[in-house]
């Protein structure tokens, strides 16, 4: 029985491990398991408060994050334009 815990311990360590190592670049967030992606997409999707309880949450720091944030935001801005040449004449 104690080998089952000291496992299930370890297992919760490396997940926890896992989930911190937020990903810095698109081919990173892409090579990332499919449950950290969608959590990689909450935070980038959420507006500042939630982005920052989340990031408490997962235990990030902004330094981790700010990367593909920004990266993020300026792909789905290129994509916006591209596809809706009316924004550009704003």
């Amino acid at each position: 029985m104690q080998r089952v815990t000291a496992l299930r311990k370890r297992i919760r360590e490396f997940e926890r491990r896992r989930d911190r190592d937020f990903p810095l670049t698109v081919a990173e967030f892409e090579s990332k398991p499919e449950d950290v992606q969608r959590r990689v997409v909450l935070i980038l999707t959420a507006e500042q408060v939630q982005r920052d309880r989340l990031m408490q949450q997962y235990q990030l720091s902004w330094r981790q994050v700010e990367p593909l944030v920004k990266e993020f935001r300026t792909n789905v801005w290129r994509s916006l334009l591209s596809t809706s040449p009316g924004l550009m004449t704003v």
